[in-house]
């Protein structure tokens, strides 16, 4: 899974970032009522934020395009 066309502005004043510096830049995205949790083994995981039954959080994943498995 991939984010695509994002864009941070870093503004006067907010850190020091000199050329050649590294930097680290952690950004949460989400899809539909589905938020970003954690990743690991290769596979990321959410969490629904609206409450309803397993079927139905189920099936509003997979309308999203995010499966188990």
């Amino acid at each position: 899974m991939s984010a695509q066309g994002q864009k941070m502005v870093i503004s006067e004043g907010d850190t020091s970032i000199c050329v050649g510096n590294q930097i680290t830049l952690n950004a949460s995205f989400s899809i539909g009522s589905f938020v970003y949790f954690y990743s690991a083994n290769g596979k990321a995981y959410f969490l629904d934020t609206i409450s309803r039954s397993w079927t139905d959080a189920n099936t509003a994943a997979e309308f999203n395009g995010l499966s188990y498995g």
